[in-house]
């Protein structure tokens, strides 16, 4: 059993050595090294290239260098830290020096660039300014990290000053990912994807473990023949937030996993410096650690941990070292700073901790596919069962905890005042609100779980800008949505789909084997892939909460006469027969309103032109001076209990800007957010946009399921996360489709910059019918100027699914790369559904088909024929209403994806634009009776001429002919204001058959309470 001592022993030097490889290959940002690869460029501007290299001249590396003389002395040797780096970035220089850790930090220098597919020479015309994301889109021309460096050395000095500070690490590595993040990997194209960050990090990440493993075992070996292990720390992250009761509750729980995570990665990456964190999301985190088989037995000081994360020791009478493995639990059960069992997880959640495989890095990826692709297998922790166990053991008889459903309600206080409070409470005596436990139990929870919601709401208080409460989110009509989302990455991370990427043309020159044109699964590539797709979620939630704002609130002063308030506990008033939840905030005397004026306006029944906020106002203020009663809250349909009387001093307002937005999950496959329910679909078509031009190359492979949950602000907030739970658990498959038509519209070298989106939006509305329509007619979407480019030449190709038939979309597949120039000949292929290798074809090689080992062919989109069988892995979208908490059943799904209680869901992602056009035309030209009437006879038809014996109704009605001419005979007799063409009859009448003008209706009307104009 070895000692984990040794590494804090050699803390600092370890530090420092991670320092050096962060930092090893930081010349890459320098201008003058990337203009001398611009100079055999095609494209770029050669104005541009003199400026860079006046610049480049500017910044002598020496600056940023001389922070770094200083000495590191590990596993026996000793070397200044900027001698480290300038050897050990090359790895030919590397290799002859006669220290071991300069080998084997030009060693993790080679391995972690496996990505350097192309020669040395290769593709330098293709050399750009433009960063790639790892799907072939380029948005970024990074500047502005010259000047950035210089400024970073004084916090790297500081580090290396104290290294052993985990504040002043942290600060470090963020500003050295603030600058690398924005630098250049490689400016040759297509391996221009994985940026100086993305490198850097796996870099310092093997040679830190490498490092680790030299100092506990006293042994250093050839870098030849090192190997890493995966340490995966998993638990069931998404069931615990998503079985909250309120969003207090969840925000809470999500801060205290959050704080979890973090303090195992100080333990791992500071305390017992063994690694680094390299992938994170909601159950869990992945680090790469040293490859030593029985690592999680190696013990160390419970004290020296709990010391240096500044937190008291929570666990008493250990004096015996501890494993890794119990230390690691500790650290996350141990919760935040603050000794308060409110705010630790403790028994709640169990860990799945393991450690993988050696991995040696020849070639081969870290399992890292294999650990996030299965979900983790958590058996219940036996100390955690005796502690539950001992908290129900002497003789306490209180119900279970509503919020947490482990503690019994008012558990947690002081043992003493609990004992008292229970036999005070078999007396028949009332409750009081200076006793903890009494008011924990008059609410039905366990102090713990009340501490938190306290805390939260006094964060709240002090943060007005942001909202915690599902009544403020909630629209005019007292609806809320919860929209979901997932990417599928199985088969990114596991490596597979990497290699449908080419990193040389396909042709006659190389050939078409697979290891001379596929791209390389590198770890750095993996990393890319997920931290794209997570910052791809986290713009989504920074436009939504930027769009979606509040810009009042109100406030009542008031004097407590009788009766007490909880600090920051919730409560109700009522005015006007409505109740209004409202928040104590002790120390301003305040009862804020935490609910949507909107909303309570409408209750009020306040005339829609009167709706301002000055009435709305003046309606509170006509409590002043007089007594307010103050309830408990009584939940939906039931009276609150008085709490308390008030005398209201007067009503304020406070014009802080707030967002009805509260961002549960920005994860890199799972996204969740609350925003009101008249929002929802603005968000989904950003999302919807966003995806399609940043992830067009791919799309066929990288599928997009939203989904969102419509209900009323009283619907049980657990019933609203399980339905969405539910929607993310729909599987994607490849299915095989047929191409109907392709055809590529556009040029490259097209002078006019805004000309791609122009092209683009003239291709969607010309539906492959109006090919001769001027494209200059269409009008430039605004705020996407940054996609234009590639959008120059775009590949059409309108597919039809083989399974359902009549089920089509058209893929617009950006043609060019980002300077709106070069053809991207590397990220859009498409799997061939047949054996036979595609010879008439120009781009074109083998590789693995995940869903298929059979079909192994990729052809490039652009070269794709007609009648061609490829695989296709559709986004979709679904939505449901929960009139009642039950109704979050329905969604369920069978192996092919559809709702077995609807089967016409979900719909594509491609239908979302045929809903709000179905409902444009119906609400601009029919009154909501009339397209009431409509819709009743259409389905009522449906239903009398198909909802009996077996069979799928709508899939029956569909192939229906005579219900067709039934459809369109009810759409053409309606008293249309303004007659549709002939076009959008067949539309609507399609539309009809299909039952998406019935879902259009109850989306927009129903759902959304949209209203015909």
């Amino acid at each position: 059993m070895g000692k984990l001592k040794a590494l804090a022993d050699n803390r600092k030097n370890i530090l420092l050595a991670e320092l050096a490889a962060w930092l090893h290959d930081w010349h890459k940002s320098i201008d003058m090294a990337v203009a001398s690869h611009w100079k055999k460029s095609l494209y770029v501007d050669k104005e541009k290239i003199t400026q860079w290299q006046k610049r480049g001249k500017c910044l002598k590396p020496g600056n940023f260098a001389s922070v770094l003389d200083d000495n590191l002395q590990v596993c026996n040797e000793a070397i200044r830290i900027k001698e480290i780096i300038e050897t050990g970035r090359e790895p030919s220089k590397a290799s002859k020096s006669p220290l071991n850790i300069v080998q084997l930090l030009g060693y993790c220098h080679g391995k972690a660039h496996m990505e350097k597919e192309l020669e040395e020479k290769e593709n330098e015309k293709l050399s750009t300014d433009w960063i790639s994301s790892p799907f072939g889109g380029e948005f970024t021309q990074p500047e502005g990290f010259l000047e950035g460096l210089l400024k970073i050395s004084k916090t790297v000095q500081t580090f290396i000053a104290n290294p052993n500070t985990n504040d002043i690490r942290k600060r470090t590595i963020q500003s050295i990912k603030n600058i690398f993040v924005r630098a250049w990997g490689d400016t040759r194209r297509p391996i221009n994807e994985v940026t100086l960050w993305d490198w850097s990090s796996i870099v310092a990440a093997l040679y830190k473990a490498e490092i680790a493993r030299c100092v506990l075992t006293g042994k250093q070996r050839n870098p030849k023949n090192v190997q890493w292990r995966l340490l995966s720390i998993r638990t069931d992250g998404l069931g615990y937030l998503l079985s909250s009761h309120s969003i207090p509750d969840l925000l809470a729980r999500k801060g205290l996993l959050e704080d979890a995570f973090d303090k195992v990665q100080i333990l791992l990456e500071e305390v017992y410096p063994l690694g680094l964190e390299v992938y994170r999301d909601e159950n869990g985190a992945v680090f790469v650690v040293p490859d030593i088989s029985d690592l999680l037995d190696y013990v160390g000081e419970l004290k020296e941990v709990m010391d240096y994360i500044h937190k008291p020791c929570v666990i008493r009478n250990v004096s015996q070292p501890l494993p890794l493995r119990e230390l690691i639990k500790i650290c996350f059960k141990s919760g935040t700073v603050e000794d308060d069992p409110g705010l630790s997880i403790d028994f709640e959640l169990s860990l799945d901790i393991k450690l993988s495989k050696e991995w040696d890095g020849q070639n081969k990826l870290p399992p890292i596919g294999e650990i996030l692709s299965k979900p983790p297998q958590i058996a219940p922790d036996r100390n955690d069962l005796e502690k539950i166990s001992g908290i129900w053991e002497d003789d306490h008889r209180e119900e279970i905890c509503s919020v947490c459903g482990l503690r019994p309600q008012g558990w947690g206080a002081d043992d003493r005042n609990y004992h008292y409070c229970r036999k005070h409470h078999k007396k028949g005596n009332k409750y009081t609100v200076r006793c903890q436990t009494c008011k924990a139990i008059s609410r039905r929870v366990c102090y713990v779980c009340m501490q938190r919601r306290s805390f939260r709401s006094r964060e709240w208080v002090k943060n007005l800008n942001t909202t915690i409460w599902m009544d403020e989110v909630a629209d005019q009509n007292g609806r809320v949505a919860l929209i979901v989302g997932k990417f599928d990455l199985t088969h990114w991370i596991d490596g597979t789909l990497v290699r449908s990427l080419a990193v040389r043309t396909p042709n006659d020159q190389n050939g078409h084997t697979t290891d001379e044109v596929a791209k390389n699964p590198s770890f750095a590539r993996l990393r890319r892939i997920w931290e794209t797709t997570k910052n791809f979620w986290e713009k989504i939630l920074d436009n939504a909460k930027e769009n979606i704002k509040v810009d009042r609130r109100l406030y009542l002063d008031v004097e407590i006469e009788s009766g007490e308030l909880g600090p920051y506990h919730a409560y109700e008033i009522i005015l006007k027969g409505v109740k209004i939840p409202v928040l104590w905030d002790p120390d301003g005397g305040r009862l804020w309103i935490i609910d949507n004026l909107l909303y309570l306006s409408n209750r009020w029944n306040i005339d829609a032109k009167d709706r301002s906020f000055n009435e709305i106002k003046n309606e509170f203020g006509r409590l002043k001076d007089g007594t307010l009663k103050i309830y408990d809250p009584g939940g939906y349909g039931k009276e609150g209990r008085q709490v308390a009387t008030a005398r209201v001093k007067g009503v304020e307002e406070d014009s802080t800007y707030y967002s009805q937005v509260i961002s549960i999950l920005t994860e890199p496959q799972v996204f969740m957010i609350l925003v009101p329910a008249n929002k929802s679909m603005e968000i989904v078509k950003e999302i919807k946009t966003k995806y399609e031009r940043e992830m067009g190359k791919v799309r066929n492979r990288l599928p997009l399921h939203l989904g969102v949950v419509f209900a009323h602000r009283m619907m049980p907030l657990r019933a609203i996360l399980d339905a969405g739970k539910r929607m993310l658990e729909r599987e994607s498959k490849g299915e095989i489709w047929v191409v109907k038509y392709r055809k590529t519209f556009g040029q490259p070298n097209d002078p006019k910059e805004s000309r791609g989106l122009r092209l683009l939006e003239y291709v969607k509305r010309s539906d492959l019918i109006r090919e001769n329509e001027d494209p200059e007619n269409c009008k430039n979407p605004k705020n996407y100027k940054d996609y234009a480019n590639q959008f120059r030449m775009i590949h059409c190709v309108k597919l039809e699914s083989e399974k359902r038939k009549g089920k089509q979309l058209i893929w617009y597949i950006p043609a060019l790369m980002g300077d709106g120039q070069t053809e991207d000949n590397w990220y859009p292929y498409v799997f061939l559904a047949s054996c036979d290798k595609p010879t008439e074809r120009q781009r074109y090689y083998e590789t693995e088909n995940p869903w298929n080992s059979a079909h192994k062919w990729v052809v490039h989109a652009g070269d794709l024929n007609l009648g061609d069988k490829v695989y296709f892995t559709p986004a979709t979208f679904d939505f449901i209403f929960l009139e009642s908490n039950v109704k979050r059943h329905d969604v369920a799904y069978d192996g092919d994806g559809r709702r077995i209680t609807d089967r016409r869901k979900p719909y594509l992602l491609d239908e979302v634009e045929d809903l709000k056009k179905a409902w444009n035309i119906l609400s601009e030209n029919l009154t909501s009776s009339q397209i009431h009437q409509m819709i009743d006879l259409i389905e009522t038809a449906r239903e009398n001429w198909f909802g009996y014996g077996e069979g799928d109704m709508w899939e029956m009605s569909s192939k229906d002919e005579t219900f067709k001419g039934f459809c369109k005979s009810v759409i053409v007799n309606a008293e249309w204001e303004r007659e549709p063409n002939e076009r959008e009859i067949n539309d609507l009448t399609n539309w009809a058959v299909s039952g998406l003008l019935t879902d259009a209706f109850t989306l927009n009307h129903r759902m959304m309470k949209l209203l015909p104009p």
